[in-house]
């Protein structure tokens, strides 16, 4: 926390503690740290947001700064790095290649990876490790195909922007003659990042139990579709169209699966509000609507009491959104 009336800064430097982005708009001059992935307040030494990797360190308190040694250590921000691997033999051509994503590597810059250089003579092996941009090494092996993601990110706010700089890293390697290289599927960042941020962090917080492990369980649902598709048919990044097509094909049985239609009927207002209208409208959003509300007639009969009730439940909660604007207009 600074100190008041004994620091100094320059506004035409953006970066602060530990040399995070200062967001001083938000509480005042170095009372908001954004360290990428989650914010930070130095005048409590506590995020108010869950680091992404939570679940994979249930030994820490998913709040706290740097396992909370405030004094010494350095805070890594959540997600992980890439790291090529190349091997040479004492005359200094590749032997071997490989691309991998390790989670216990610390973190570096978007578009930086960890470059291990091993250097094979007779029996000796030397390794040298560096931070790398991924435009400056050439990756000499087979087609770089989309890397797994963490079992950690799946169902998190992190996972579109993984997938779009792992597919601008991966990229970058293979091109070798510095070449037009092409987009990452438009899906990753101006759908899915977009909602799976405005769902975990707008709507969240106002959903019933049951809603909140709705949400859980379509975030994992979608990403895992995106995980397998990506496994099965490495290519389809390639093609724009037929990745947002696959994208928006798998958010019905996503939000089905995850047990939709059982929530209770001010959750699917939230949750049918949330997007935009244009979003809605587009050909891709009215199919999905359709969809869902053709699967949720064939639900409705099968389960004609339920539905029932939901249906009186739905109008109760019509009358007292009516009561609540005539009220206003009373007043």
């Amino acid at each position: 926390m600074l100190v008041p009336n004994r620091h100094e800064a320059s506004e035409s430097y953006r970066y602060g503690f530990q040399n995070q982005e200062k967001d001083d708009e938000l509480k005042g001059e170095g009372n908001s740290i954004n360290y990428t992935f989650r914010m930070h307040d130095p005048r409590t030494g506590r995020f108010f947001a869950i680091d992404p990797l939570a679940p994979s360190y249930p030994w820490n308190s998913p709040y706290a700064f740097s396992e909370n040694k405030v004094i010494h250590a350095v805070e890594l921000e959540g997600l992980e790095a890439h790291v090529l691997t190349q091997t040479f033999n004492d005359k200094g051509k590749v032997q071997s290649s490989s691309f991998a994503w390790d989670e216990t590597a610390k973190p570096v810059k978007e578009g930086q990876i960890h470059y291990v250089k091993r250097t094979v003579s007779g029996s000796s092996i030397k390794r040298l490790r560096s931070v790398v941009e991924a435009d400056d090494v050439d990756y000499q092996g087979t087609k770089l195909n989309p890397t797994p993601a963490p079992k950690s990110l799946i169902g998190t706010t992190g996972y579109y922007k993984f997938r779009d700089n792992d597919f601008n890293i991966r990229q970058s390697l293979m091109d070798k003659w510095y070449t037009l290289q092409p987009d990452a599927p438009d899906y990753y960042m101006d759908y899915g990042d977009k909602y799976v941020n405005r769902f975990s962090k707008d709507l969240y917080p106002k959903l019933s139990n049951s809603g909140k492990a709705w949400l859980d369980g379509a975030l994992v649902n979608l990403q895992t579709a995106i995980e397998e598709k990506l496994e099965s048919d490495p290519s389809i990044e390639m093609d724009n169209g037929k990745f947002r097509k696959f994208a928006f094909d798998s958010h019905v049985e996503a939000y089905e699966t995850a047990g939709l239609f059982g929530l209770p009927v001010k959750d699917l207002i939230l949750i049918g509000t949330t997007p935009n209208i244009s979003d809605l409208l587009s050909k891709n959003g009215l199919k999905q609507v359709m969809q869902v509300g053709k699967d949720y007639v064939d639900h409705a009969k099968r389960n004609p009491v339920y539905t029932g009730a939901r249906v009186l439940e739905f109008g109760f909660e019509m009358y007292k959104s009516y009561r609540r604007l005539t009220k206003k207009d009373d007043e």
